[in-house]
C-alpha cells in the first residue's frame, strides 16, 4: 500500500505529474511537494518517517544545490525511506552514483508514467535487484535495442536503409513538377530579390557542423544542442526543401540515430499524397540529414485559429485520416498527431510529417514535463497516459481531437495544469459537439472512446462512417 509521498523537485510540474501517476495507480495516495530552492536542506529532525517513498531530483536548478549531496548526507542515519532519483540527464555514470549513495531505483523525468512508477514501486517493495538508468528502457514503447548500429556503420546502414533519392514533387494530377509557383511565394518572381526575413531566423553562430551535400543552407526554422532544422535550396533545380539534421556526436545516446533512420526509411517508402515527400537522406562526416518537401503555407493550427467553415474542415479531416491510413498499412504508428505536424502545400493541399522524428530529436511538447507519454498532451490517448504502447487506434483519438478543434475552433479537454488534462483524457465524459455540428457527433464519440477497442479500429472503418465525399 502507497500512501504518501515526497517529491523533491524545484519545479511544480514534476510534483503534478507524480501526483497524476500516482493517484492513477493509488487513489487515496498524498503526495507533498518540497522546493529545495525556496526552503533549503530540510532540517536534521525533519519527519521522513511519514512517507512510503521519496522522489528526489538529482539536480536543482540552483548552482551549488544537488540532491545526491543531500541523499548522501540524509542516508546515513539509515532513517530515509525508499529514495528514487529523478533526473532529465540520463547517464551509466550518475546511475552508479545514485546506486552507491543509496537510492533504489533511477528514473529519466521524460520516462514518468503510471506503468513505470508502478514498476519502480513493485520493484522495490518486492526488494528486487537495483534498476538503473538503462532498465528503464525495458517500459518504453520502442524496439529492443540488439541492433543498435555503433557510429562507424552509420554511412553502409542509411546506405542500405535509405538510399539517396531523387524524387520529383508532382502536383495532385501527377502531371508537372511545381517548382516555379513554389518558390515564388518565398522568393519572388521574375527579377525579384529573395525574400527569406520572413522566415525562421538567420544562419549565425550552428551548434554543430552542417555540409550538405547538393543543397544550399538558407535560415534555421528550428534548432536545439543535437538537431536542426533547415530552410535550403535544392542547387541541381533550386528548389526549396526543409533538412532535418542531427549532430552525429550523440553517440552517448544511439537511440536517437536508431530512431531517426528508422522513421525515415519507413517514410521514404511511403508515397502518399497526404504524407510529406522526401527527397534524400543521408549520413556525412558529422550529421545524418533527411531533405523533404517544403510548405509554404504553414501548419493547420494556424488554420484552425483563423477559423474554419465546416466543408473545409471535413475536407481537411478526410485528408488527414488519408495519410494516416497509408501510414498504417504500412504498420507505422504516428503517435503524435497534432495540428503543427499537419502541414499546408501552397495549393491547400496538406501533408502529415514528423512520424516520431520530433520525440526523438528532442523537439518540446505543449507542456514541458509531458515528454514521458511520448505525445503532445492535448492530443494524447488515454493508453499512452497510462504509458501503453501507441496503436493506430491511438492515432484515430488524437484524430478525434482535431475533429473537434476545425468544427468548433476549441479544444475539447481545454485544461492547462498537466494533471487536470490527463484526468480529463482518461476519465472526464467524452466531449460533446455544438448543435450545428450534432451530425458529426457519431464520428467524434468512435474516435475519442476512453477505451481503444471501443473506437473505430481503423481508417477505412472511419471513412465508411462517414460516407461518401
Amino acid at each position: 500500500m502507497v500512501d504518501r509521498l515526497l517529491v523533491i523537485d524545484d519545479a511544480k510540474d514534476v510534483q503534478d505529474l507524480i501526483s497524476f501517476c500516482a493517484r492513477r495507480n493509488w487513489p487515496q495516495a498524498e503526495v507533498d511537494w518540497y522546493d529545495p530552492v525556496a526552503e533549503g536542506k530540510p532540517a536534521a529532525d525533519f519527519d521522513w518517517s511519514r512517507y512510503d517513498f521519496i522522489f528526489l531530483d538529482a539536480h536543482f536548478g540552483v548552482t551549488g544545490k544537488d540532491g545526491l549531496s543531500w541523499l548522501k548526507e540524509f542516508s546515513r542515519d539509515g532513517k530515509l525511506p525508499p529514495v528514487i532519483v529523478l533526473t532529465d540527464q540520463v547517464s551509466e555514470e550518475s546511475s552508479a552514483i545514485a546506486r552507491k549513495l543509496g537510492a533504489r531505483y533511477y528514473i529519466d523525468k521524460h520516462d514518468l508514467s503510471p506503468r513505470l512508477l508502478a514498476s519502480a514501486v513493485e520493484a522495490i517493495l518486492e526488494n528486487r535487484a537495483w534498476i538503473g538508468a538503462s532498465a528503464n528502457d525495458g517500459l518504453d514503447d520502442t524496439d529492443d535495442d540488439a541492433d543498435m548500429v555503433e557510429i562507424d556503420d552509420l554511412d553502409s546502414i542509411i546506405d542500405a536503409e535509405l538510399p539517396a533519392l531523387d524524387l520529383e514533387l508532382y502536383d495532385d494530377e501527377g502531371s508537372e513538377p511545381i517548382i516555379e509557383e513554389e518558390l515564388a511565394g518565398v522568393f519572388g518572381s521574375g527579377s525579384d530579390e529573395p525574400n527569406l526575413k520572413e522566415i525562421g531566423e538567420p544562419l549565425q553562430s550552428l551548434p554543430f557542423n552542417v555540409a550538405i551535400p547538393g543543397y544550399r543552407l538558407h535560415r534555421i526554422l528550428s534548432s536545439s544542442a543535437s538537431s536542426l532544422v533547415l530552410l535550403a535550396e535544392r542547387k541541381k533545380d533550386d528548389r526549396l526543401a526543409v533538412l532535418k539534421v542531427i549532430s552525429t556526436d550523440v553517440k552517448d545516446d544511439k537511440k536517437i540515430l536508431k530512431r531517426f533512420m528508422r522513421e525515415q526509411a519507413m517514410l521514404a517508402k511511403l508515397r502518399h499524397p497526404n504524407v510529406v515527400k522526401i527527397y534524400a537522406g543521408g549520413v556525412t562526416d558529422d550529421s545524418a540529414y533527411i531533405a523533404m518537401e517544403y510548405f509554404p503555407g504553414g501548419d493547420l493550427r494556424k488554420r484552425i485559429d483563423a477559423g474554419v467553415p465546416e466543408g473545409k474542415a471535413l475536407e481537411y479531416f478526410r485528408d488527414v485520416a488519408k495519410g494516416l491510413g497509408a501510414a498504417h498499412e504500412m504498420g507505422i504508428v504516428h503517435r503524435d498527431i497534432k495540428p503543427a505536424n499537419i502541414l499546408l502545400r501552397k495549393d491547400d493541399s496538406l501533408a502529415i510529417a514528423d512520424f516520431g522524428i520530433s520525440k526523438s530529436l528532442g523537439a518540446s511538447t505543449a507542456i514541458t514535463v509531458v515528454g514521458f507519454v511520448m505525445g503532445t498532451p492535448f492530443y494524447i490517448s488515454p493508453e499512452q497516459i497510462d504509458g501503453e504502447p501507441a496503436t493506430a487506434c491511438s492515432d484515430l483519438y488524437s484524430l478525434g481531437v482535431i475533429l473537434f478543434e476545425l468544427l468548433t475552433g476549441e479544444r475539447p479537454y481545454p485544461q492547462t495544469r498537466l494533471p487536470a488534462l490527463l484526468r480529463a483524457h482518461t476519465e472526464d465524459p467524452l466531449p460533446r459537439l455544438p448543435q450545428e455540428h450534432k451530425h458529426m457527433q457519431f464520428v467524434l464519440d468512435g474516435l475519442m472512446a476512453k477505451n481503444p477497442t471501443e473506437r473505430f479500429q481503423s481508417v477505412p472503418e472511419l471513412l465508411v462512417a462517414l460516407g461518401p465525399e
